[in-house]
Order: structure tokens, then C-alpha cells, then sequence
């Protein structure tokens, strides 16, 4: 992974408010186990550690060492005993993340992360392997009309060749993540709408370069930002 990705990675992360949907539906006791895929700088992770106390165990998976060292001091910090592993979540296979003699995890968490996966799809075809026989994903994507900026901005990358640290064209509604999560072998319990943490959901043509220049300040669209190339995806946002 590039550092231009693990960075608009860490900025998206840390700046939506995701714990609580978590906390709220994750359902966790004393004495469970726990993977969170992608967990970053520990935000789910160690929240879940809390909950399945010391008889529980929590493992975190991340591709990015600097996020996940800043999991490791927290964990430090707050006396939390976590299992860290720095590896891509989009190829599990032949890794041993159960602990010793726990047929598979009561819950697995993948939060802010699925749709910046290259390949989503194949990677959520490995978790359910995981999963104990009544055990639980918890998982997210943004709302299509949370990606009113991403969206044209991206198409915007593709007709000039300059390709985005991730690609979330994907999504095209909730229905999108269902298809994606049965299509891996899962059932679905519920999938429900977060308040949007991006603010406006619509936007005023008339403040297209308003907009672009606002956008481009953020990590995911820097390259946007860059003074040789601004003016060229510039025009084509703004029309």
C-alpha cells in the first residue's frame, strides 16, 4: 500500500465519528473474541477489548504500521491487552488468528475500510471461514448520497489518468453492500443508515469551484490540488 492511500486512509478514519454505531450494535460480552479488519489506529479495536474483558481476546489486522503503532501505545496507555498484526486483510489465508482452541471469532468488525479495498468483493469471501457458527460481521460503507463530491471526482481521475488512492464507485446504495455481503456466503440481520458525518448532501452547481477547491484540500484528492495539473480537473468538475 502507498503512502498517498494509507494516509487519505488515517485522515478519513480518524475524522467520521464511526465508533458509535459500533458500540451500539457490536452486542459484545465478557469473555468473547473479537477480529477487527483494519483497525487502524485502534478506535473499534480497543473499544471491543473493553467489552469481552480480560477472559475475551481481540485481534487487530492492518496493512499500515504507523496506524497501528498508534493502536499499540493506546492499548499501553489504557492497560488493554490487544494481539496486533500488520498484514493485508484482503489475504488471510493460511494465517493463524484464532486463538488456541476457539473454533472462530464471535465477532469480526471492518470499519472505514471496505471500500477503499482494491478488491472488496474477494476479501469479504474470506471472512466467513472465520466466523463462528453464530457469530457476527459489522462493517460499513458510505450512503450514496455521502459521495456526492467522491463520485464525480473520481470519474474525473479516470478520464485523466491520474487514478485516486481508492476507487468507492462501487457503492452505488445499501443494496450494494447486501448483494457484496451474500454474495460472500453471509445472512443478512439488518443494514441501517448512520447519520452523515460530511455534512451537506447537496450542492449548488453555481458553487462547483467553491467545491472542487474545498475537496481538493483533503488527503483522498491531493494530487487534485497540485499546481501543474489543478487546473485541468478543475474544469472538468466544475463544467
Amino acid at each position: 500500500m502507498g503512502s498517498e492511500l494509507r494516509h487519505a486512509i488515517q485522515a478519513v478514519y480518524d475524522a467520521r465519528k464511526l465508533i458509535l454505531p459500533y458500540q451500539t450494535s457490536s452486542r459484545l460480552h465478557q469473555g468473547q473474541h473479537v477480529l477487527d479488519l483494519a483497525c487502524g489506529t485502534g478506535l473499534v479495536t480497543l473499544l471491543s477489548k473493553q467489552k469481552v474483558g480480560p477472559r475475551g481476546t481481540v485481534t487487530g489486522i492492518d496493512v499500515s504500521n504507523g496506524m497501528q503503532a498508534v493502536a499499540k501505545r493506546k492499548a499501553e496507555r489504557d492497560a488493554l491487552t490487544v494481539k496486533f498484526i500488520n498484514h493485508d486483510i484482503t489475504d488471510l489465508q493460511g494465517m493463524q488468528l484464532l486463538p488456541e482452541g476457539v473454533r472462530g471469532f464471535d465477532l469480526i468488525t471492518c470499519a472505514a475500510a471496505l471500500v477503499v479495498l482494491e478488491d472488496p468483493h474477494k476479501a469479504i469471501r474470506q471472512w466467513p471461514t472465520l466466523l463462528a457458527p453464530d457469530g457476527s460481521l459489522i462493517t460499513d460503507v458510505p450512503a450514496e448520497d455521502a459521495m456526492l463530491t467522491e463520485v464525480p471526482l473520481q470519474n474525473v481521475g479516470r478520464k485523466l489518468r491520474m487514478p485516486l488512492p481508492f476507487d468507492g464507485s462501487w457503492v452505488k446504495s445499501a443494496d450494494s453492500l447486501r448483494v457484496t455481503l451474500v454474495d460472500a456466503g453471509l445472512s443478512i440481520d439488518c443494514i441501517w443508515r448512520c447519520p452523515s458525518h460530511n455534512g451537506a448532501r447537496e450542492y449548488d452547481p453555481g458553487s462547483a469551484g467553491e467545491t472542487f477547491n474545498r475537496a481538493s484540500t483533503m488527503a483522498m484528492f491531493s494530487r487534485f490540488a497540485e499546481y501543474s495539473v489543478r487546473k485541468k480537473p478543475r474544469a472538468l468538475f466544475v463544467g
